[in-house]
Formats: C-alpha cells, structure tokens, sequence
C-alpha cells in the first residue's frame, strides 16, 4: 500500500535528508533531474551513514569510501576502483518505491509492486497556495489517526474552543463509503441545553459542508468550508 511519508519541502536538491519511517532508517535527496530518491542509510560496505555523505552529479555518495549509489541502490562508481572497472553488483543498497505530487511524498509498504500512484482528495490536486507545518506526538500511529476520526473528545478536550466551554453535543454521524480505502463522515455539533443526541444522521455528510474525509492508511481532511482546509497525514518516526 502507499503511505504519505513525508513533505516535499523537507528534500531539498544537494543535499541528503536523513528520516526514520516505518521502522527504517533513510536517506532521501533529489538526483540531477529533480526527482527524489530514497535508500536504506546504510552503505552496504561497510555501513557508513549515507546520510553524513554528499550528493554528487545526483547521485549519494558515502562519507567513507566514497562509493555512488543511485536511487536503485546500485553502487555506480567505487573511486578506489577507477573509472574503467565496473562495481561489483553485489554492493546494493536497499531501495524504496516512491511517488511525489501535491506536495506529498509516498512510499510503497508492503509485497509487491504498486498497480496505480496513491490516490489523493480530487478537490485539493489543483491547489497552489497553502502553508505547512509538522509536529511530533508521542503516540502510536494508530492513536493518531484515531485522533482524528474521533468526534467524541471535541467537547472535552476542546472545551475553550469548539466544544463549547464543554457543552457541546456530539450527534450520531452521517457516514459515506466512497471506495475502498475512502471514507467521508459528518458529525453534527450543537449546543447542549438538554436535549437528547440523535442517534443516526440520514445526510450525505458531503452536502452538510463540514466534514471529514479519510483515504486509508493516513492521510486525512477536515472540509471546513470550500474555502479552507485542513490536510494532515501521520507517519511512523521510529
């Protein structure tokens, strides 16, 4: 499956960028042609961070030896070689499937191969002015993305906001399965003044304005309005 692993701001050209995801240790950086490539921060010689080395003529060079992998893992040049013997195939990196568009970086997890590019929300992909931020949260991924589908601790942990100085009813939710991997749900708030909450809500949560749409695994958002938005994905930094 693919997962949104990271910003596409966060990868400059020239330089690598060392992140943990999904367990792994990697570095990423741009080749010549601007597009961005991630390896195992290993070199496979002798385990030197690639991350400490260089980029050279888009490539990633280690800081030990001096040897160039491309964004395949294959070692393309050994300088303690020359220039007229091919490296050996065995020294190869373990690379990562990636795709990069709308700011987003994904990576393929799991078997195989993917079929298609991941899919993203259809009325954010023309989008060309928004500002980004990241944070770290000291939970699980699940406990994350939970977070955020989670309509019932808007009254009680945001209490001096929406939740209405903890008064805030939460009703059932309006629920709409768009495929697969994609759901979009609405969750009517209003003031408590005794009432009893509704169990069910028989709208299309899409028609209600506000609402929240979530493509599996991680990546989420908060439709406020059709002019703003909120888009956030969560991923795994250890």
């Amino acid at each position: 499956m693919w997962i949104a692993i990271l910003s596409s701001r966060e990868v400059k050209r020239g330089r690598p960028y060392r992140v943990q995801r999904m367990g792994e240790d990697m570095v990423f950086w741009r080749d010549g042609d601007g597009k961005i490539m991630a390896l195992r921060n290993y070199c496979p010689h002798r385990q030197a961070l690639l991350s400490q080395g260089k980029v050279v003529n888009g490539l990633i060079q280690c800081p030990y030896h001096g040897f160039e992998f491309d964004g395949a893992g294959n070692v393309v040049h050994v300088p303690a070689m020359g220039r007229s013997q091919k490296p050996p195939s065995y020294l190869k990196a373990k690379s990562y499937t990636l795709y990069e568009q709308y700011g987003i970086v994904w990576m393929w997890y799991g078997p195989g191969q993917p079929e298609a590019p991941p899919k993203f929300f259809d009325d954010l992909k023309d989008l060309e002015a928004y500002a980004e931020y990241w944070e770290t949260w000291n939970i699980s991924f699940l406990r994350a993305v939970e977070n955020q589908l989670d309509g019932f601790h808007l009254p009680f942990v945001h209490y001096n906001t929406i939740g209405r100085g903890n008064r805030t009813l939460i009703n059932g939710v309006a629920l709409k399965q768009i495929d697969d991997i994609t759901f979009v749900w609405h969750a009517a708030a209003e003031r408590d003044v005794g009432q009893k909450p509704k169990v069910r809500l028989d709208i299309d949560p899409q028609k209600a304005g506000t609402y929240i749409e979530f493509i599996y695994p991680n990546l989420w958002q908060n439709h406020i309005s059709e002019n703003m938005r909120v888009l956030a994905f969560f991923a795994v930094s250890q």
